[in-house]
């Protein structure tokens, strides 16, 4: 569970420095990607038991819709063109 919180905290950090426009959107969807793709094959451990423990749910909603991609279309590019 520690390794998804660390990289979650990451994530949300870019998350919220996206919506400052702090981060260029080209660092912003290659984090956002690289975090799914690792977290999707465990989604439900992490929905269980780590977005419970204080993720917004506007950053949980943005996971889950990259997840949902990945079910449909497979992994995401890590560094989008």
């Amino acid at each position: 569970m520690h390794i998804y919180m660390s990289r979650f905290n990451m994530t949300q950090s870019v998350f919220e420095a996206k919506k400052r426009k702090a981060v260029t959107t080209e660092i912003y969807e290659a984090v956002m990607n690289i975090s799914a793709n690792i977290s999707h094959p465990n989604r439900d451990f992490i929905e269980k038991h780590v977005f419970p423990r204080g993720y917004p749910q506007e950053f949980r909603d943005e996971i889950e819709r990259l997840w949902r991609e990945i079910d449909q279309d497979g992994l995401l590019a890590e560094y989008p063109a």
